[in-house]
């Protein structure tokens, strides 16, 4: 290798002015890889016979799908998916003055960033590039180009011909759509740049053993509130009114939700959706359902009552609280069984954070519905509705079905007996509804917190172990009262409060919780407890207060109490003795589940001494 002299410098540490008429040398490139004379191939433009395409497998406005073999220089083969875009009409043969290449590498870079899922294709590399056929170069000349994992599978729609399909089945295929769409509205949110489908149906979709259903096409994926779709894309029959309306509007995740239940709708019913572009659509979806031969009759009405909340014409109407926890109530109205297979409780992990904020990352299940089972040294409780989806996704029979559970212990809101919150003084109070220098943001390996317009936002991502961050005490007093409100911004979970914490760390605590879907429950150490039960009747449309009452009592040592929305929900008197301590805020999420975790939002965290 050839050393070359530093450059001279000036006294002043100046670079000398270069003569203008020394030649600059052009940026070396790797020689191209000659294109074989048989066979149609692309490639980018240092390797235009990297992938030869064998066939196309669909087609549609933006262009054509391919089955590819992916040739590398080492002789190695693996088959993958390749969509070829069409040239706009006014791009150039060389793809300049091609918007359609920003927009490509833009829906790229977003799907990029989230994590692998098997109910939503993995984009691996998008390239410009021009297909050669034969030796001969394509006329269209450079175009978009993306790759993607092949997803060996049928469209659901021929496997509904061909075969009747169980309705545990096809259930499993609405919760696997249902986590694919969450995973792009929940998870991407938390970089403030949610992603949008934009045309979700069927025939995006494949059934794939092993994975069950996976949404392949994402070329029409888009920032949500972005600059709309000036192509007007949409499919009649899943295309949400207000995009029927306004093609070229801005899309919003309110029109996924919309396209992702007429999906259901056609798995429920085995017929297309009603246009919701006729007038009465919504009249005509019902009436089909409670008519349908494909659902048990006395099903048929909460089915469509449960349907209508995502189909509604407004889209500030439709369901909010997610889609995997819409599909997961939807299974419990038809078919509870593949829900109810038990699983044990793990031990907890602890992660510190912001201010005297312990987050437990819990290694259990949660959820809707959540079926408590006879307490045992160590509570056990449904699976969450990923596991399960993933078990009941394709239409062969894996073995017999989970025997059900007992039914879920559910307690009636307005029969909750009051509870005085304000019965002493407040030793702590912080409202968190405007950033606090005591509650910073924090980003850590697993969790993170920010400031937002609902408040102090807590989103876990992953489990594990973490050191403790610093944080101000609170007096330890043998009567107190720890009060939160907060509410799920996103994802799957729980959030809650904690006392008697043994450090700041809350390494050893007591833990009040509510899930996303309003079940609740109190835990000690080792994690034993009350299990969970669900509160019927509880709004979670709007922020919640829980308040733990962790108070020193005669004939026992301890009584923990689970407040919410300023009722007495739960008590509990726990075998492991703690004495007063540390308080905070926590979370959980799912063990060993890929989806959307939980964000939740506080708005106000408050101690108070309890008498």
């Amino acid at each position: 290798m050839t050393a070359f002299p530093e450059e001279p410098r000036r006294a002043d540490g100046e670079q000398p002015e270069q003569p203008t008429d020394v030649p600059v040398p052009a940026p070396r490139r790797r020689r191209s890889q000659p294109v074989p004379s048989v066979g149609t191939w692309v490639g980018p433009e240092e390797e235009p016979a990297r992938f030869e395409l064998l066939e196309q497998v669909g087609s549609g406005a933006e262009g054509s799908i391919h089955r590819a073999r992916y040739v590398g220089r080492d002789g190695s083969h693996e088959l993958v998916a390749v969509k070829r875009y069409r040239r706009p009409p006014r791009a150039g043969t060389d793809a300049s003055g091609d918007d359609a290449w920003q927009r490509v590498n833009d829906q790229a870079w977003h799907l990029s960033r989230l994590p692998r899922s098997d109910h939503l294709v993995h984009v691996r590399q998008v390239f410009r590039g021009r297909v050669v056929s034969s030796g001969r170069p394509d006329p269209e000349g450079v175009v978009p180009v993306v790759v993607m994992d092949w997803v060996d599978g049928e469209p659901p729609g021929t496997i509904l011909r061909r075969d009747p399909v169980e309705l545990r089945v096809r259930l499993g295929w609405i919760r696997d759509l249902a986590e694919a769409v969450e995973l792009m509205h929940t998870v991407s949110r938390a970089d403030r740049d949610p992603l949008v489908h934009a045309d979700i149906k069927p025939g995006n979709c494949l059934i794939a053993p092993g994975r069950g259903l996976v949404l392949v096409d994402t070329g029409t994926v888009q920032r949500a509130g972005g600059d709309g779709d000036l192509r007007g894309l949409r499919t009649l029959r899943y295309a949400a009114p207000e995009v029927l309306r306004d093609p070229g509007r801005r899309r919003e995740p309110e029109s996924d939700l919309y396209a992702f239940a007429a999906v259901a709708f056609q798995f429920l019913t085995l017929r297309e959706p009603p246009d919701s572009g006729e007038d009465g659509y919504l009249d005509k979806a019902v009436r089909t359902i409670l008519r349908s031969d494909a659902l048990p009759d006395s099903d048929r009405p909460r089915v469509a009552a449960h349907l209508a909340a995502l189909l509604d014409p407004e889209p500030t109407h439709r369901y909010s609280g997610g889609t995997v926890a819409w599909a997961r109530e939807l299974t419990l109205l038809l078919d509870p069984a593949p829900l109810s297979a038990p699983v044990s409780a793990s031990p907890h992990r602890r992660i510190q954070i912001g201010t005297g904020i312990a987050v437990g990352v819990l290694a259990v299940a949660g959820g809707l519905g959540l079926r408590a089972l006879p307490q045992t040294d160590e509570p056990t409780i449904a699976p969450p509705p990923a596991a399960a989806a993933s078990a009941t996704s394709v239409p062969a029979s894996s073995g017999p079905d989970p025997a059900p559970a007992d039914a879920p212990p559910t307690l009636d809101f307005a029969d909750l007996p009051a509870f005085d919150t304000t019965s002493g003084p407040v030793l702590y109070s912080q409202d968190l509804a405007t950033p606090s220098v005591a509650w910073p943001p924090t980003t850590a390996p697993g969790y993170t917190t920010r400031y937002s317009d609902a408040g102090y936002e807590l989103e876990l991502t992953s489990t594990g172990e973490f050191e403790p961050v610093a944080a101000p005490r609170t007096p330890s007093v043998s009567d107190q009262l720890v009060t939160a409100t907060a509410a799920t911004v996103a994802g799957q979970g729980g959030w809650g409060v904690w006392c008697r914490g043994t450090d700041q760390a809350g390494s050893r605590r007591y833990e009040f919780l509510i899930s996303h879907a309003g079940a609740v429950q109190i835990i000690e150490p080792g994690d034993t407890g009350t299990g969970w039960v669900y509160i019927r009747g509880l709004d979670l449309s709007q922020p919640v207060t829980l308040t733990a009452h962790c108070a020193d009592v005669i004939g026992a040592p301890i009584e923990l109490t689970l407040v919410v929305n300023g009722r007495v929900a739960l008590t509990y008197r726990p075998s492991m003795t703690l004495g007063p301590g540390y308080s905070g805020i926590e979370g959980m999420t799912f063990a060993d589940v890929e989806g959307p975790k939980i964000t939740a939002a506080y708005r106000r965290f408050a101690t108070a001494r309890g008498i």
